[in-house]
């Protein structure tokens, strides 16, 4: 499954989503300015950087302010965009399991909300 990029930007989505492991592309600005969502728990699983250049675009979920929660699991092999959650002023809490194949974070991802995070981008 691939989401391409503004696929719902300004879209009508109300309430939690979840995408599961056959995720293979989520696009820049994907859920922009979605206001209505509130939740999101993504297996990145097939999210791979050999195949996509950035599989987890940039500006992803830029201004859901109604955002309030987002988990991030699985195992591919990626980087977070950035600004993925830029100006989600309403976000509580984003968990991001110890098996996440996240490689690399960009910049302004806005993770001030982080409540977990894998031991290697912890500082010692």
């Amino acid at each position: 499954i691939a989401i391409g990029d503004y696929a719902f930007e300004s879209s009508g989505i109300q309430g939690d989503i979840t995408m599961n492991g056959g995720m293979v592309y989520l696009g820049s600005s994907a859920f922009r300015y979605c206001s209505g969502l509130t939740g999101v728990t993504l297996d990145g699983t097939g999210f791979n950087n050999g195949v996509y250049q950035q599989p987890f675009g940039l500006y992803a979920f830029e201004y859901c302010n109604n955002l309030t929660k987002v988990e991030i699991t699985g195992s591919g092999s990626y980087d977070i965009g950035s600004e993925a959650f830029a100006g989600c002023t309403g976000l509580q809490e984003i968990r991001i399991a110890e098996s996440a194949g996240i490689q690399k974070i960009g910049y302004s991802v806005h993770l001030h909300p982080l409540r977990s995070l894998p031991s290697r981008f912890r500082r010692p």
